[in-house]
């Protein structure tokens, strides 16, 4: 099946489908289909989009300058996940900190360090992180032996 980057040209190709299928449901298949292609931007979004819904909060202010630790942690997972190759495409910290209001790469990478640091002691928090990465279909390890979550 074509992937398909706008929700109207799947309903006008497949209107049977429609009504037998959730609206929801159809949009997570395409957003799912495009993570599947190799766009990593896409693929950011998605993961993007999906820490954001958990949270409760705006995607566009994740991404802005805000540093209030409501936004700055789940950005921080965000940069996480991307930097722990969720997706088997490679993401530079620069090309992440572009998208998140022109951060520079050193911030990126001790966003990163940061949340490595916090699952080092706050278990809620590696759970969340290891249920992110399990809700894309990477396994997750904590090792003991280094105080680090592996994606698998």
């Amino acid at each position: 099946m074509e992937i398909h980057s706008n929700f109207k040209d799947v309903i006008d190709k497949y209107p049977a489908i429609i009504s037998e299928i959730d609206e929801l449901a159809l949009m997570e298949y395409i957003e799912m289909s495009k993570l599947k292609s190799k766009d990593t931007i896409a693929q950011m979004d998605a993961i993007t989009k999906h820490v954001a819904k958990h949270f409760g909060i705006n995607v566009a202010i994740m991404e802005g300058p805000s540093q209030r630790r409501v936004y700055s942690i789940p950005r921080m997972i965000v940069w996480w996940l991307v930097h722990n190759q969720i997706f088997t495409n490679k993401i530079g910290a620069s090309v992440m900190g572009r998208k998140f209001n022109d951060r520079t790469h050193a911030t990126v990478l001790h966003g990163i360090a940061t949340i490595d640091n916090i699952m080092w002691i706050n278990v809620e928090l590696r759970d969340q992180v290891a249920k992110f990465a399990n809700h894309f279909e990477r396994p997750t390890h904590w090792d003991e032996d280094t105080k680090t979550l592996k994606v698998l």
